[in-house]
């Protein structure tokens, strides 16, 4: 949607003290106590490993991560407005989240590291302002987080999936985007990272997927965000060795971009993308 090229989707831009300081959500400087203690470093014995079971505990961590921030806000240890405290409450879903994947496959959750760090890189080149560089690095971050909804076998595969296992991976964007939506009010950035991890397999022609069938997207009718994530998902997933190829370099990876550009990805990104390198 060409009105999205340039800001925060989600009406995110305009929130009252989501402005000049935003990269505090990335660089808060918070007691090393509070992370210790808001993200504990394993689900308990015998809890339940299905979907809401893990969808469950990442409530729980959430709402505990909350808790010990706040309480750090009242002891005055922590000096956050009301606005910076939605943004710390929102990164400690995020890491919930992320660790949650993580927890299910080790590979997911270091590509997922790995897209955001290539997303907020190329964000940065194309001039977007802070809000949209982080929203697109959240988005990117939890761009696969549909897979702990992915039988294991079937993300885990050393093979080629089959047809039916295909459409199972294919819903990840779906699940993806069902598992964020009661969250979608905890902070003005979160409508739009929901946005990106829905649709960060379209492609620029049309012939990609989004949450359903219908939701078929092409050009700039793309999100932003979603486009930039699908690009350089793809880059790492060209750069990374699986256990059925070898990796590219990133200079044949550029290349293949390169050859894909205006089929599967956005011409312009795909070049600025290349001009980093």
């Amino acid at each position: 949607m060409q009105g999205r090229s340039h800001g925060v989707t989600g009406g995110a831009a305009n929130a009252s003290g989501f402005r000049a300081k935003t990269d505090l959500a990335i660089s808060l400087a918070q007691p090393a106590a509070i992370t210790a203690a808001a993200t504990p470093k394993r689900q308990p014995a015998g809890s339940d490993k299905t979907l809401s079971g893990s969808l469950h505990w990442i409530s729980v961590r959430q709402k505990r991560g909350a808790f010990y921030v706040k309480r750090a806000v009242r002891r005055k240890s922590l000096m956050l407005t009301p606005n910076a405290l939605a943004q710390e409450s929102l990164l400690q879903t995020v890491h919930a989240l992320t660790n949650a994947l993580g927890a299910k496959d080790k590979y997911t959750s270091g590509h997922a590291q790995a897209v955001a760090a290539y997303a907020e890189k190329l964000s940065r080149a194309l001039g977007l302002d802070s809000l949209t560089v982080l929203q697109v690095r959240l988005g990117a971050l939890l761009h696969d987080i549909g897979k702990i909804g992915v039988p294991g076998a079937i993300i885990n595969k050393p093979a080629a999936l089959t047809e039916v296992e295909r459409a199972v991976m294919n819903d990840h964007p779906a699940i993806g985007a069902k598992i964020l939506t009661p969250l979608a009010d905890i902070s003005p950035l979160m409508p739009g990272v929901i946005e990106i991890v829905a649709h960060h397999h379209q492609l620029w022609d049309g012939s990609g997927y989004g949450p359903t069938p219908q939701e078929r997207l092409s050009g700039q009718a793309i999100p932003l965000g979603a486009r930039i994530v699908a690009l350089v998902d793809a880059f790492h997933a060209l750069t990374s060795k699986r256990s059925y190829r070898s990796a590219m370099s990133h200079a044949e990876a550029i290349n293949q971009l390169k050859s894909e550009a205006g089929s599967k990805w956005d011409p312009a990104l795909v070049a600025q993308w290349a001009a980093l390198f």
